[in-house]
Parts: structure tokens; sequence; C-alpha cells
């Protein structure tokens, strides 16, 4: 398999799961100079992941409380499909529609967008969040026609872990 210089780590240790009879290579290209590098799959080491203490994420998420419930306020219908965590290492919290990153909640206020294109949340940006958020709830649903949207795609792994989530909480 060849992957893009750098994005390696994940496809790494998914290969750790498969069969031993699978004989599996993994080359990382760098496309301005055209070198290959083969990389070993058993390198998937967890040297970059640390431990976050419940305080830490209680905190921001405490913070986060009252932007979190205005933003599951915004659209009728979608609040249980919102959800906010604290990614590792920082001291904010991500808004999640069914495990797609959406808003930021940081200590200077939330931002909206996805991918890298942020803005801050005000009342003259409110109606472009809106318009989001319902755009969310139109194609990141198991109900969504097209499954082709570039939303329906992204990030399945997290999209299952919230669905596994709301499952238990609701059992």
């Amino acid at each position: 398999m060849f992957v893009p210089e750098g994005a390696s780590r994940s496809l790494r240790e998914r290969v750790l799961a498969l069969s031993p009879s699978a004989r599996t290579e993994i080359y990382e290209f760098s496309e301005p100079d055209g070198r290959v590098q083969k990389v070993d799959p058993a390198d998937a080491g967890n040297l970059e992941s640390w431990l976050v203490s419940r305080r830490e994420i209680e905190s921001a998420l405490s913070g986060a409380r009252d932007s979190v419930a205005r933003v599951q306020g915004i659209v009728p219908g979608t609040a249980e499909a919102i959800g906010a965590r604290v990614p590792a290492g920082t001291k904010e919290a991500t808004l999640c529609f069914r495990g797609l990153e959406f808003a930021r909640w940081t200590k200077d206020g939330l931002l909206f967008g996805l991918g890298d294109a942020r803005e801050p949340v005000s009342a003259a940006t409110e109606p472009a969040l809106e318009r989001l958020i319902r755009q969310l709830d139109l194609h990141r649903s198991s109900l969504a026609e097209e499954v082709n949207h570039p939303i329906y795609r992204a990030a399945p792994e997290r999209w299952l872990r919230a669905i596994v989530v709301c499952w238990i909480c609701s059992g």
C-alpha cells in the first residue's frame, strides 16, 4: 500500500489487526521529490498519546456547557445528535454532529465550520451556523439519500462511535 508521507500511522494500526498470513507492505511517498520509503507496520507504537485527567476534561466541558446548550437549541430536533468532547492535550471542547467536528469552544469563544475554515459565532454569523447544522442534519443521517456526499462520508469511525455511545446511554 502506498500512502502520502506522514499518513501511514492509522494504516499501520489497522494492519496489525489483520491475519498474520496477510502479507502487507506499506510505503510512504513524498510527492515533491518522488521519494518512496518502506514503513514497518509493527512500528505503530503509542508514543504520541497521553491521558488527560478527568478533572481537566470536566473543567473544559463545564466551561463549554452554555455554548453547547446554545448550539444544541439552534435547530429543533438536533440536540441529541450534537455532543461535546475534549480532545487529548487540550483544554478545549469540540462539538460534533454524529461524530463529525463542526465547532470548537476555547477560552476565547466558540468557533464553527468544517475543516480548517473556522469563524467565530456571533449574532451576525449565527444564521451561517444554523445553515451548517441543517446541512449536517440532512447529510449526516443513516436515512440520507446522498451517501456519496462528503459530510456523509466524513469520519465514519467517529460516527460509529457516536452511535454506540448513544445506544449504550439509552439502554
